[in-house]
């Protein structure tokens, strides 16, 4: 981090670049804490303002009119890959359909203030089928409120800014094996829960095969297709005689549900 750091006072505009380029791919780049520190060097007289501002954009917008065209050509499938690499894999999506519906596709406008749906909108946006100028009207407002909100509040803060990074200075390699070890632990707890979680699944697992099997057989059951409706949208096909919810709206509606046949929950 310490070497990042110095790297972005070193070189400047052309590290501010690529480490938003890195950053809106999906690499695990902490963008917005390199945002404040760019913020804190505009505010010193080390970076100029509006070529960082520019710089950053041109390298956002680069990078999400990438994964628009991914989501476009690509559907679902690109969904599928940004849930296998997310800290959240069973929300990630979940959470930016559900804002999406919420607001729209006005919801770009803030993707990016929120952690884990910062890069998966733009795929999403492309699934959805938004118009590319739309989408890009709507993305570069998004990114520009985001990069200048926290350059701003680095400008803002730059003398607090520079205290703490001479304090993170002296600490030296301590405080990385420190924030390191704290980083680890965080990643192995949620790989944990995750696990847990997975086992506990693959005891109630029905397989496709079965399910068709209970269909020819006529045994009582009910499928609850749980996709979201821009997942149906992308993708619309669904199981004959599925009744469809999503997973929120199931304590509203599970008197819906019957109690006396086998329920097969699907989501994918």
């Amino acid at each position: 981090m310490e070497d990042a750091l110095q790297q972005l006072i070193r070189h400047g505009l052309v590290a501010l670049f690529f480490l938003m380029l890195l950053d809106q791919l999906a690499l695990p780049v902490p963008m917005d804490v390199f945002l404040l520190a760019a913020g804190g060097l505009v505010g010193t007289g080390k970076i100029p303002f509006y070529p960082a501002v520019a710089a950053l954009a041109g390298a956002g917008l680069l990078a999400n009119c990438f994964w628009y065209y991914v989501g476009r050509r690509r559907g679902n499938h690109i969904l599928t890959f940004f849930c296998r690499i997310s800290l959240e894999p069973d929300s990630c999506v979940r959470r930016t359909q559900n804002l999406f519906t919420r607001y729209g596709f006005g919801a770009l406008l803030i993707a990016k203030f929120i952690p884990g749906l910062n890069t998966v909108a733009a795929p999403l946006a492309g699934v959805s089928g938004i118009g590319f100028f739309r989408f890009l009207l709507l993305n570069t407002l998004g990114l520009l409120l985001w990069i200048v909100l926290y350059l701003s509040v680095g400008i803002l803060f730059h003398h607090q800014l520079e205290a703490v990074a001479a304090w993170g200075a002296r600490l030296g390699g301590g405080l990385a094996w420190v924030l390191g070890g704290a980083v680890v632990l965080y990643l192995a707890y949620k790989y944990a829960r995750r696990r847990l979680l997975i086992r506990f699944l693959r005891l109630a697992r029905v397989t496709p095969h079965e399910v068709k099997a209970m269909m020819d057989k006529g045994v009582p059951h009910v499928v609850v297709d749980l996709r979201h409706a821009l997942a149906v949208r992308a993708l619309p096909h669904s199981i004959p005689g599925a009744l469809h919810m999503t997973p929120e709206e199931i304590s509203k509606r599970h008197a819906e549900i019957p109690r006396d046949k086998d329920v097969v929950l699907y989501c994918a």
